[in-house]
């Protein structure tokens, strides 16, 4: 099968996930409500927010005041639990597993309130208790160790929200209080429970009503049904990439510039897959909890090994485009130092995707560099020789002193260039 073949099947398939993917993250970009800002001036204040954002999902969640169509309703839902979110200190949280913490730190914060004797309002501390915004300031409720703090750094400097040693502890919060009973009315009794049945729009409710109550129970915070189907379309997506590799593998052992592109197929389709698989997990099947977060870790580390992957082999083939032009001849010193240049820029970005995918996978990146370097000292002393020899070959690079082609005459020793490498000419 032709090149051109390939190319155009890719292209086809690139356009069906790009639209269909389009079309399934639509509701969750869809404009904030205005109709609830977010105000974290002051315990009060940030009390008050989470007072009234409640509320306003259980309205949006009940069948009577829910917005017209599921797509809607969970566009809304999505919206306000941005807001929910960003009542919390997730500084402490690598960003690959921010969305799951958060939502179950709301969950659980949610059903724990309302099983306390929270105060009044008006008896909460307000803004003008804490007039020096250049100063720590907190509010505990009372019997409890849920706590209301002033971040003092990071992009969130002067909120006063949920802080992070809340955060972490939310889930023992949750199994200390989720039997008591309530203080409060409430149109969804139990938050944790209604989230962990949750799903998306795309799936039948009444599929899930009539499915066996054995599928229903939890196993690592998410019901089985939930588990089955997240990996169902993981293993689709697996075998369909694996067919992919093989209508796209070029020819073995191939280095021009068309057999990248062929290669750049798979790490592309990855890509795109990773995100279709993620989007699907976390807005129609919705897995939560600590399934969710390795499930999530898992895509993550899968989607930056792809973005490396394509990195390099989009350098390489680019490089060997220039090269593959009448101007500069296949084994000459500019092609063998283009090439050069491709590892080195190719090493480069991979290692610079790594570090940026550790980081966000809560990885101490800024050690393991630190680290690297010691290591990296040892090596070069080890590998002098052969560091000479890389150097040698590079002065051939600059100075051209010989061509391919050039017939030699070195101590008795006769004939013609035909190859010139880094460590061997």
């Amino acid at each position: 099968m032709s090149f051109a073949i390939y190319l155009k099947r890719f292209g086809l398939a690139a356009a069906g996930l790009f639209l269909a993917g389009s079309m399934l993250l639509a509701p969750a970009f869809a404009e904030e409500n205005a109709l609830f800002p977010v105000d974290t001036s002051s315990p009060r204040a940030t009390m008050q927010t989470l007072q009234m954002l409640v509320a306003a999902m259980e309205n949006t969640i009940s069948s009577d005041t829910a917005p017209k169509g599921p797509q809607q309703q969970q566009a809304e839902m999505f919206r306000l639990m941005q807001k929910l979110t960003s009542l919390l200190d997730l500084s402490n949280i690598s960003p690959a597993n921010r969305r799951d913490t958060a939502r179950d730190t709301i969950a659980f914060l949610v059903d724990v309130i309302r099983r306390l004797d929270v105060p009044p309002i008006a008896e909460i501390p307000g803004a003008d208790q804490f007039p020096d915004v250049t100063k720590p300031g907190s509010w505990t409720i009372p019997g409890s160790e849920i706590t209301i703090s002033r971040v003092m750094s990071g992009p969130k400097a002067g909120r006063f929200l949920f802080d992070s040693d809340t955060v972490a502890r939310s889930r023992e919060f949750y199994s200390v209080l989720k039997h008591f009973p309530l203080r409060v009315p409430a149109l969804i009794p139990s938050w944790r429970e209604r989230q962990i049945q949750i799903h998306g729009w795309m799936i039948s409710g009444n599929v899930v009503d009539a499915l066996p109550r054995p599928l229903k129970r939890p196993f690592l915070d998410t019901p089985i049904w939930k588990i089955l189907s997240s990996l169902s379309i993981i293993l689709v997506l697996g075998g369909t990439l694996i067919a992919l590799s093989r209508l796209t593998r070029p020819n073995a052992g191939s280095h021009t510039y068309v057999s990248y592109v062929q290669r750049l197929f798979l790490p592309l389709a990855a890509l795109l897959a990773t995100q279709a698989a993620s989007y699907i997990n976390n807005f129609q099947i919705v897995t939560i909890g600590r399934y969710s977060a390795f499930l999530d870790l898992a895509l993550a580390l899968a989607w930056f090994v792809a973005a490396a992957w394509a990195a390099w082999l989009i350098i390489f083939a680019f490089m060997e485009w220039i090269i593959a032009s009448p101007k500069i001849p296949d084994q000459s010193l500019d092609a063998n130092l283009l090439r050069l240049l491709a590892r080195i820029l190719g090493l480069l970005t991979v290692a610079a995707i790594v570090a940026y995918g550790g980081q966000e996978l809560g990885l101490p990146v800024v050690g393991v560099v630190a680290g690297l370097g010691v290591g990296g000292l040892a090596v070069a002393l080890a590998a002098q020789s052969s560091i000479e020899n890389l150097i040698g070959g590079l002065n051939l690079y600059a100075d051209r002193p010989i061509r391919v082609g050039d017939f030699c005459d070195y101590a008795g020793i006769q004939g013609h260039v035909e190859h010139i490498g880094l460590r061997s000419t």
